[in-house]
């Protein structure tokens, strides 16, 4: 059993809910650090929920993905702030510019 399919996600969306989940978590755990870095994410992370809209199978699947984008948002900011992040701010910040969204 998958992630994605433990927790009632659809496999059988646009790019599949395995692989949707870990691109999630990817753009979470950027998306917080960049934030807890002072960096703007508003316009990003948008995106990201737009993208959850147009990969979710009906509103069970958008909704917790859309909790689990949030909550991973929330925790890797805050792992940031509070130093147990492995990469400094610079070192986010050149991530954030060199990543692919959606």
């Amino acid at each position: 059993m998958t992630f994605a399919t433990a927790l009632g996600l659809s496999t059988g969306a646009w790019d599949g809910g395995e692989h949707t989940t870990e691109r999630l978590g990817v753009y979470a755990s950027i998306l917080g650090r960049a934030a807890a870095c002072n960096i703007d994410t508003q316009r990003d992370a948008e995106r990201v929920a737009q993208w959850i809209d147009r990969v979710s199978a009906g509103d069970r699947d958008r909704s917790v993905r859309m909790i689990l984008f949030a909550m991973g948002l929330e925790q890797h900011a805050e792992s940031q702030r509070s130093g147990y992040s492995i990469e400094t701010c610079t070192e986010i910040r050149d991530r954030y510019q060199a990543l692919d969204l959606p």
